[in-house]
């Protein structure tokens, strides 16, 4: 932030113009798609920072493993299942897909494309149950509030 910023922001602040409990309660929560490619294998996953996610996997892997792409969503959860279920047939282990470049540009246009995303099965016993009430278009505080857990727990439960 710039100082100009810093000192706007703290001005609206003072001025009671922010709330800063509501910003803090209502911020997207964003995390990252990824992409990323080991041996001509491809793993398919969410973290907040994909970065450091590359380094803890490159540090066990006996392989090198690259950062192929990344994509900004506050919808991980989802998004990250429709991928998954729209490579089932790639399916290698885990979240390792046998991809190709076409299946790579695939994944980087699908944000918009609605033949991957309505290809997650909500009836899928493996799909988590936050995520299936997010794809109701529950917002993760929604979903929080309807299994009264804390919207981390209801985020761990989404990963589950």
């Amino acid at each position: 932030m710039t100082e100009w910023g810093k000192r706007e922001f703290y001005r609206l602040l003072a001025e009671g113009v922010l709330d800063v409990k509501f910003i803090l309660e209502n911020k997207p929560d964003i995390r990252y798609i990824y992409v990323l490619e080991s041996n001509g294998l491809f793993k398919i996953g969410y973290a907040r920072y994909p970065k450091r996610r590359l380094a803890s996997i490159h540090c066990g892997s006996p392989s090198p493993v690259r950062l192929v792409l990344t994509i900004p969503t506050d919808e991980y959860m989802y998004y990250e299942a429709a991928l998954h279920a729209y490579f089932r047939a790639k399916h290698h282990h885990g979240e390792w897909f046998s991809l190709t470049e076409a299946d790579i540009e695939t994944i980087r246009r699908s944000e918009h494309d609605p033949k991957i995303l309505n290809s997650v099965d909500m009836q899928d016993p493996r799909i988590p149950v936050a995520v299936r009430l997010r794809s109701t278009g529950s917002s993760l505080r929604e979903v929080a509030d309807t299994l009264n857990v804390s919207k981390s727990t209801a985020s761990r439960l989404a990963r589950s």
